[in-house]
């Protein structure tokens, strides 16, 4: 639950990012109007496409975070101290439990499409639910390599806009010492994961 809610920090952040990238290439300069055609239109399409992909990933990750998991207060008391015979607290077995200002509350998951049953006021004999289990961890899981893949699509066509864009339309120079850092970066990128 922590990984998606910074997960869709970091890909909220990485859509303002792109779209600052897009908006630095596409106003009119001397180096716009010096590159062809095709070359602006390709970093323009990379640049709108890496912004596609973070902004989808970091909706899908706010969906996975605020919406899909949703705790219900089903108690709230003051519960006595109970200790065993180490001196430690006994747990209870509730469902799921907190503690917020000396309160104990008990907490069920509500499932993800709960609303829509009650909205659509299906008869309560009829139950719909998702596939997953109730927290829906496979649902998390696979909304959290989504946007693992997602936000790594973005990563790609990002650096292949700044490429392009460093190549077609600046100087020979910075194009070569541009391309020049990207492989060092790639490089200690996957010597910090191999080694």
């Amino acid at each position: 639950m922590q990984r998606l809610q910074t997960l869709t920090l970091i890909t909220t952040f990485l859509a303002s990012i792109d779209g600052e990238l897009f908006t630095l290439t596409s106003i009119p300069s001397q180096v716009t109007l010096n590159a062809s055609k095709e070359s602006a239109e390709l970093v323009y399409a990379c640049f709108t496409g890496a912004l596609v992909f973070h902004v989808c990933s970091a909706i899908l990750g706010y969906t996975a975070s605020f919406v899909l998991i949703r705790y219900q207060i089903v108690d709230a008391e003051t519960p006595p101290v109970e200790t065993d015979e180490l001196g430690k607290r006994s747990n209870t077995g509730l469902p799921r439990q907190e503690s917020i200002h000396g309160k104990q509350l008990v907490l069920r998951a509500v499932p993800p499409l709960y609303v829509i049953q009650s909205l659509l006021q299906i008869p309560s004999g009829f139950r719909l639910q998702s596939r997953t289990s109730s927290p829906p961890l496979d649902l998390l899981t696979r909304c959290y390599f989504t946007i693992l893949t997602l936000s790594g699509a973005g990563f790609i066509l990002a650096l292949l806009g700044i490429a392009t864009y460093a190549w077609f339309g600046l100087q020979q120079v910075v194009g070569i010492f541009t391309m020049a850092c990207l492989g060092a970066s790639l490089l200690s990128c996957v010597l910090a994961v191999v080694y």
